[in-house]
């Protein structure tokens, strides 16, 4: 179990300021972490993929879970303080939202791979909610 205090994850449904405040703090000069499942969207589209939430929800879902892992492995030195604008505890929420059978391995990586238990849940915010080519 690696346990990582100084890695913040930063929570929330779509449209509640996640990018927004990650962005914001980029420019107070904290460490940040973009959220995959937005680069994962992007990179399906742009190369005709089929692992997207709309069109292969496992292969989406085991994607967020690789890129999510890549991230927290690839800075698991580092002792600055980094924000993930969501992590991999809401990828395993996302499975279980769509009711995916699978869940072990998801499970699994939550239990090695700790944040700090100190989380920022963001609430729904109507006045900046806006669809896009990643969010239907």
């Amino acid at each position: 179990m690696i346990i990582k205090n100084n890695f913040y994850i930063l929570t929330g449904g779509p449209g509640s300021g996640k990018t927004t405040l990650i962005e914001y703090l980029k420019k107070r000069g904290y460490h940040c972490v973009s959220e995959v499942a937005r680069k994962i969207i992007q990179m399906q589209i742009a190369s005709s993929g089929k692992a997207l939430p709309w069109d292969n929800i496992p292969e989406y879902s085991q994607l967020m879970l690789q890129y999510s892992l890549q991230d927290y492995l690839s800075l698991s030195q580092e002792t600055d303080i980094y924000f993930f604008d969501r992590g991999i505890p809401d990828v395993l929420g996302y499975v279980k939202l769509v009711n995916l059978f699978e869940q072990d391995e998801y499970i699994k990586c939550v239990e090695n791979f700790r944040y700090n238990t100190d989380v920022f849940i963001l609430p729904p915010w109507k006045e900046i909610y806006k669809t896009d080519t990643e969010r239907k």
